[in-house]
């Protein structure tokens, strides 16, 4: 199975834990789920500080190196533990009347630390191009997600903290034996690599990371707190199955990363425009087929969740520019533009957190369908114009 085979298992997971959450928990109680987490994983970003990507691109490049993939390691559990340690007092102070402490301590524990660990993994299997390794410590999140959702179906339970409970102990069973199974072993003896190393060559993708989720996390959040959790509710369960259709095209993108990062200026122009028609071309015909989808979703979620339906149509067109902007950003960063990548990413992730802000009060679920839109639009043309500004100045006088 390779990397197409895991995304779709991965769509099939997050369909199937969207499905057995709704039916589970109920429109209102799976709002405040979806809330409290993307603001979690929009933290988690940060663990890391970027020596997931770092480690890529030096294994695409120079070869393997074990103490850099052990440093990369450490990065991420210091990184994880230090960021729980900050987040979960915060979401306390801001959602605490939503779910108990208890529960907000094992969502926290299982998306900053215990979710994170299997990251560095999922860069050295894609460096090396065995992308079915590397889908497979993508899939292992969500497979243990719908586990923990199984689990409370079977014992009926319908307390949120009780199913984060489940959630971290089925993640923290999964990782456990799949870390012990996916260990890289040193070839030869070396030296160990400085953490702080790989974290100053990591931190500036890290910015850019963390600045894609927060645009596409927080509105959860932000929605919550402005229209309560029955409208979350609703609102996620379209923008989840609008994320799943997007899948392919993060896999695409990731499988051709470690080549593009190799390539010529040459060889990447001719990668990229194959790219940018198959990218186009997939993201036309899924969107289409969502909102043939749609007018049936409240036959799959269930009668509550029909309102649903046209959020999930108004999502077509972010199929298109969510797509697009994945390659145009992940273009960037292959041609070493990573600061520009940043700064297009935080003028988007301003885009986004204003118009938020100013149009869910009133607007709800459709303000913040345009929000995202606009902020994906605004990346698109800021990256395009500075990619040109690059290839031509790089470009020979004649």
């Amino acid at each position: 199975m390779h990397a197409s085979g895991w995304s779709a298992t991965r769509i099939v997971l997050q369909a199937a834990s969207l499905v057995l959450m709704t039916h589970t928990f109920g429109v209102r109680a799976y709002g405040v789920l979806a809330g409290i987490t993307s603001l979690y994983v929009t933290i988690a970003q940060f663990v890391g500080l970027g020596s997931g990507i770092a480690l890529l691109r030096h294994l695409a490049r120079n070869g393997e190196t074990h103490a850099r993939m052990s440093a990369t390691r450490r990065a991420y559990l210091v990184s994880g533990l230090g960021a729980f340690v900050v987040a979960w007092p915060v979401s306390m102070l801001l959602l605490d009347h939503m779910m108990s402490a208890t529960g907000m301590v094992c969502l926290a524990a299982a998306e900053l630390i215990v979710a994170p660990s299997l990251m560095p993994y999922v860069f050295y299997y894609q460096a090396k191009e065995r992308m079915m390794l590397s889908g497979a410590m993508q899939t292992l999140a969500p497979f243990a997600r719908i586990g923990a959702v199984i689990s409370a179906l079977v014992l009926q339970v319908k307390d949120l903290s009780t199913y984060a409970v489940l959630h971290l102990s089925w993640l923290v069973a999964v990782v456990c034996i799949a870390l012990q199974l996916a260990r890289v072993r040193a070839r030869e003896a070396s030296p160990p690599y400085p953490m702080s190393h790989i974290v100053r060559e990591g931190f500036p993708y890290m910015v850019s990371g963390a600045t894609i989720t927060a645009s596409s996390e927080l509105d959860k959040t932000i929605l919550l707190k402005a229209q309560g959790s029955a409208v979350t509710g609703l609102y996620t369960a379209a923008y989840r199955i609008m994320q799943a259709a997007t899948l392919p095209v993060n896999a695409l993108i990731l499988a051709a990363t470690p080549r593009l990062f190799r390539a010529s200026a040459s060889d990447q122009g001719k990668l990229m425009r194959q790219l940018l028609a198959a990218v186009i071309a997939y993201s036309v015909i899924a969107a289409s087929a969502l909102a043939l989808f749609s007018p049936l979703l409240h036959f799959v979620l269930g009668s509550n969740f029909r309102p649903s339906e046209p959020i999930l149509r108004a999502f077509c067109f972010n199929v298109l520019t969510n797509s697009v902007r994945q390659l145009v950003t992940g273009r960037m960063t292959t041609v070493d533009m990573q600061r520009d990548r940043n700064f297009t990413e935080l003028a988007g992730l301003g885009v986004s957190i204003t118009l938020l802000f100013a149009l869910t009060p009133h607007y709800g679920p459709l303000g913040a369908i345009f929000a995202l839109a606009m902020s994906d639009i605004s990346v698109i043309v800021i990256g395009t114009i500075r990619l040109a500004a690059a290839h031509k100045s790089s470009a020979p006088t004649p």
